[in-house]
Order: structure tokens, then C-alpha cells, then sequence
């Protein structure tokens, strides 16, 4: 609750209108009236101060607790439910807990082994959180959900500072209400905690771009160092293409000279040189894995083992559409409404879209360019597609279009509503929880949702064109989360591997476990037991680095050498329910004493012991 509350407190701050004393003594000529104007909230104009919009101050405040509580439920609400998913949330929360456990903060270890491909900077943030909160799946998420709260936070700051405090808090807005960032901002990954990091870098420059005041660019130096100790060199690149594009478009040469302040590079060489450095030293083929076959190679398409998905250049212009769904709807159908009209801006904002333009667009180009390709990896062009986003509607709504947007609004709502549940129903383990609605906290949470809704719709509120919009797109988020958590928590399985875990925790008793083949796909099950397992016939890209230089090699056995090291012990393993039958021809040539029986048998995993013990 306190987090709630100070969300509020900053998210008001945020979004209300400081009016000078200046502007309120002074009254206008008999007849005069205050010019409504958009060069920015307060300015003067010849001898008389005007207000861009009057009702502005009033109307962020029902915003700023709308924000709030969003920003609360979407990042946080259930984050700790449900089991760790498979893959990389498995992955990477055993590496975090490695580190706790081993004290070894320097290399990440996976399995035992070294594990390079990525650098420590959201392991140690986990691994902190696990050793504050205890090791379980709330902590295992905490930072990521907790970076793409304070990116939403940030949005909101960023165009505030830039005398846009509406078009900061419905972008906020879109932050916490957007289905597809919610699940890469929940997810285990390195990619939000990057967005953020660029995010503030990038926020900062432009911020020393404005004001030339040399500590926004020693905070953007120390964010880029930051992101890269968050997913490596790719950081650099696109912040530093990101600033060289916009020094380039406003032909500003002497800038990129002084880009390079002596003190902020070395902010950045203290904060992200060490770790790297180190790494160095520790692992004689750190430098080609690391910046060659993680940057270069995978890129190119072209690294060993080729685990990583592609797809065609086209791959992220769908998932535009999906990034802000449902607001994607609603500026969609605005801009094909509105297509033939062009609304006025200022300078200063015409620079902001330029910068935010530019920023999207270099992000676009390189991941488009990319041979690897993920629907998570655009996560740092987000924001900038974002703030566009706030500015139009509100530059829509003050070029007097209040009505249509109303109009859109509850059309959209609508239609995403349908997109949503239909896109749940489709989904098994999802479809129950439509179907029932989940329990009665939900209603609690929906009903009040709705009632605010209806009630900005007919009374309009302070503001109603920008309140009646925000409001209905709200609302399927509302349905959407709830429904989908509830899901995972009563049908881990075939997602997560805890309930198969829980079940050997119950019956080994630190007896002998392992794992057949596929480690990364069944990855949740390191986390989950207290051990490192025993990879028989490994065919793990994560694991590859550590196996090729031979490290733990009592961890990699093949089937015959693990069942003879093991004889007369008390033995379970582990394998995907596809390798059953080749398994249980293979331990029917095993002698009578040596032979595994099926033990249990999951969703996805199938459990073998020795057959006195099944």
C-alpha cells in the first residue's frame, strides 16, 4: 500500500500545472482576452502571459489516480502466483540463485557451468532480490516488473520536463493498459530492464541537449554504461546511432564533439569496463564467445549453436499493432479519420517527435536488419512509439476532435474486449478461467472499473474527451490479466515444471537426479531443486560453453555411464514425455537391477526411477 499511495503522490506531481504568482496577479484589459495558444503551458507572448489551456491543471488529478493504480496492477498483480515458465525464466532465475547461493558474482554460472551469454547485471538485481524476499517466484520477477513500472514512471517525467504533462500521463497510461508490454514487462528478461536503462540515457541527452548542463550527460553516460552491463554492446550501438541520427539531422557537429565529455566517457569506462575486464582474465575464450559470437555472429545469423528464433525483415511491423493494442486501434482508425487534416504544433515539440522519430526508428532498422529476431527485442524502441502516441491523442483532442475520440474510444473498447477473450478461449489452460470469470475479487476490481467509465462517459468529468477515452481502454486489461494469471495458476503444467519438481522434492530426498536431453526447455526445474542436475546426452546450447571446456564434466554423462555410476543407488530421471518410448526401449537391455520403471508422468515431462521404487 505504501507503494500505491507513493505512486500516486509522484504521478500527481507529475501531471498538475505550476501557474506562477506572476501570471495569477496579473488581469487582463477590460475586453482582453487570454489567448489559448499551443507554445507551451505558460509563456509570453508580447506583453501578455497566457495558459495553453486552463482546465489543464485541474485535469490530470483524476489521471494521476488512474496511473497509479494501474501502474500497481499491471506490473505487480499476481507477479508471484505462478511458477517460473520454462526456458528463460527458469534459466535465468536458477543463474541468480547460483550466485547467491555460491557467492560467486563475478561469472554467471548455469548448471554448474559458466554461462556467458549474456552480462550480470539482471542477475545481480535478482539475485539481491531473492536474498531479500526469500527464493520464490515474486522475488525471481521483482526487477523486471519493478524496471518497467519506473519506465512507465519515467515516460510521464520525461514529457512533463517538456511542458507536456498530459500527453506524459495518457503515455504512462498506454505503458500499463498494453497486453504485450505487461508480458515482456512480467517476463524474465533482459529486455525491459535494457529499455529502461536506454530509456533514461537517451531522456538525458535530449534533456542536455535542451539545457546544455553537463550533468544530464554524465547521467546519460552512466545509463549507457548501465544498459550494457544489462545485454552488452548492442546498447551502445543504438543509444550512440539513436544520438548520432539526431546530431546529424540538425546539423550539429560541435554537439557530437562535446558528446564526448572527458568525464562522462569515464563514468562509463568505471561503470561498465571491470566486469568486462575480469571476465577477461577469468575466461580465456570470453572475448570471441562474448563480443563476436553473442554481437557479431548472432546478428549475422550466422553463431553456433543457431538456438536463438528468426524471422523476415518484416517480422516487426505486425507486432507494432500489438506492442499498444488495444491503443493501437484507436490511433489507427483516428489517423484514417483525421488523415486529410494536419494539426499545429510548436518548435519545441516538433524537435521532441523528430528526436522520438529518430530514437523508434534506429531501433526499428537494426532489429529488422537482425537475423535474430523476437517479438521481446524491440522493448527498448517502445517508449519513443509510446510518447508519440500521448502527444497525438492529446494534439487530436486540442485541435478540437474531443467528440471523435470519444466516439473511437468506446468502439475500440469494445472490439479489443472481443480480440482479448477470443485470443484467451483459444488458449486450453486459459479458456476455464473465461468461461468462470475467475472469482469474486476480480468483480471487485472489474465493476468499479466499469462504473467509472460509464460515469466519465456521461458526465465528462473535468476533462471529458481525453478522461472518456482513457477510461474504456482501461478496462481490457482488467479482464485480460486476471484471466491469464488465473490460468497459469491453476495450469502450470505444461509451462513450468514446479509441480514435477515439488513432486521429487517429495520423494528423492537428495537421491540422484537427472535430466535427459533437452535442459533449457525444462529449465524451471533448476531453479526448483537444490542441486545442480545431471545432463545425460545434453543437447543444451546454454550449457555448450561450459561442456565444450570441459567444466563439472561428472555433470554430462552419457545414459550407460550415469546408470553404472549409479548402481544400487536410488535414482530418478527426468525427460520429455516425446523421449518415453526410446527410453523404455533402452532400459529394457538394462540388468534386472539397474532397470528404471515409469515413476510419474506430467503434462510435458515424464519421471523414471528404478522399478523397486515406483
Amino acid at each position: 500500500m505504501p507503494c500505491l499511495f507513493g505512486a500516486t503522490a509522484f504521478a500527481k506531481r507529475m501531471s498538475v500545472l505550476e501557474i506562477s504568482e506572476d501570471f495569477l496577479a496579473e488581469k487582463p484589459a477590460a475586453g482582453r482576452a487570454i489567448p489559448v495558444e499551443a507554445c507551451g503551458p505558460i509563456e509570453a507572448c508580447g506583453d501578455v502571459l497566457f495558459l495553453r489551456n486552463v482546465r489543464e491543471a485541474a485535469f490530470p488529478v483524476q489521471l494521476s489516480h488512474i496511473f497509479a493504480f494501474l501502474l500497481m496492477f499491471g506490473c505487480f498483480y499476481g507477479l508471484g502466483s505462478y511458477g517460473l515458465l520454462d526456458d528463460m525464466e527458469g534459466l535465468y532465475a536458477a543463474i541468480a540463485r547460483d550466485m547467491l547461493q555460491s557467492g560467486n558474482y563475478l561469472i554467471p554460472h548455469l548448471n554448474g557451468v559458466s554461462y556467458l551469454e549474456k552480462p550480470p547485471m539482471l542477475y545481480w538485481l535478482m539475485a539481491f532480490s531473492l536474498n531479500m524476499f526469500g527464493e520464490n517466484e515474486f522475488a525471481a520477477r521483482l526487477p523486471v516488473a519493478t524496471a518497467t513500472a519506473f519506465l512507465a514512471i519515467a515516460i510521464v517525467w520525461f514529457l512533463r520536463s517538456q511542458n507536456r504533462a498530459k500527453a506524459g500521463m495518457i503515455a504512462g497510461i498506454i505503458m500499463v493498459t498494453s497486453p504485450t508490454l505487461l508480458i515482456i514487462g512480467r517476463y524474465i528478461y533482459c529486455d525491459m530492464l535494457l529499455a529502461f536503462f536506454t530509456t533514461m540515457a537517451l531522456m538525458a541527452f535530449y534533456r542536455w541537449y535542451q539545457e546544455n548542463d553537463r550533468k544530464w550527460l554524465m547521467l546519460c553516460h552512466g545509463m549507457i554504461a548501465l544498459a550494457v552491463l544489462t545485454k552488452g554492446v548492442i546498447a551502445l550501438i543504438l543509444t550512440g546511432g539513436t544520438v548520432f541520427c539526431f546530431l546529424l539531422a540538425k546539423h550539429d557537429k560541435k554537439r557530437m564533439l562535446l558528446a564526448f565529455d572527458p568525464l562522462a566517457v569515464g563514468i562509463f569506462f568505471l561503470i561498465a569496463a571491470p566486469w568486462h575486464m575480469a571476465a577477461m582474465i577469468r575466461e580465456e575464450d570470453f572475448a570471441w564467445f562474448y563480443f563476436v559470437g553473442e554481437h557479431v555472429l548472432r546478428f549475422l545469423g550466422s553463431r553456433e549453436p543457431h538456438d536463438y528464433p528468426t524471422g523476415p525483415t518484416w517480422y516487426y511491423l505486425p507486432c507494432i499493432v500489438l506492442y499498444i493494442f488495444p491503443w493501437s486501434l484507436l490511433i489507427g482508425a483516428l489517423l484514417w479519420r483525421l488523415r486529410k487534416e494536419k494539426t499545429s504544433i510548436g518548435a519545441d515539440e516538433r524537435m521532441l517527435r523528430q528526436f522520438l522519430w529518430i530514437w523508434f526508428c534506429v531501433v526499428f532498422v537494426f532489429f529488422s536488419l537482425s537475423k535474430a529476431k523476437s517479438y521481446n527485442f524491440m522493448a527498448m524502441g517502445l517508449p519513443p512509439l509510446i510518447m508519440l502516441a500521448g502527444l497525438q491523442i492529446v494534439a487530436w483532442q486540442e485541435a478540437g476532435h474531443e467528440v471523435l475520440i470519444q466516439h473511437f474510444a468506446w468502439r475500440t473498447v469494445l472490439l479489443s474486449l472481443v480480440i482479448m477473450v477470443g485470443t484467451l478461449l483459444y488458449f486450453p489452460i486459459f479458456r476455464s478461467e473465461v468461461v468462470r470469470f475467475p472469482d469474486a475479487s476480480y468483480w471487485l476490481l472489474l465493476l468499479p472499473g466499469l462504473f467509472a467509465a460509464i460515469y466519465g462517459f456521461k458526465h465528462r468529468w473535468s476533462f471529458s474527451a481525453l478522461e472518456a477515452c482513457v477510461l474504456p481502454l482501461c478496462m481490457p486489461i482488467l479482464v485480460f490479466l486476471p484471466s491469464a494469471i488465473g490460468g497459469l495458476e491453476r495450469t502450470e503444467q505444461p509451462l513450468s515444471q514446479k509441480q514435477p519438481a515439488l513432486y521429487l522434492l517429495e520423494k528423492t530426498n537428495g537421491d540422484t537426479i537427472a535430466l535427459y536431453h533437452d535442459f533449457d526447455i525444462l529449465s524451471a526445474l533448476a531453479f526448483y531443486l537444490p542441486k545442480p542436475l545431471a545432463v545425460i546426452d545434453s543437447t543444451s546450447p546454454d550449457l555448450a560453453y561450459g561442456v565444450k571446456h570441459g567444466q563439472r564434466s561428472e555433470l554430462f554423462p552419457s545414459l550407460l555411464e550415469w546408470v553404472k555410476n549409479n548402481e544400487g543407488k536410488p535414482v530418478y530421471l527426468v525427460a520429455r514425455t516425446r523421449y518415453v518410448p526410446e527410453l523404455m526401449q533402452k532400459f529394457e537391455n538394462l540388468p534386472a537391477n539397474e532397470k528404471l520403471c515409469l515413476n510419474k508422468q506430467f503434462v510435458r515431462v515424464a519421471i523414471f526411477s528404478h522399478c523397486r521404487l515406483e
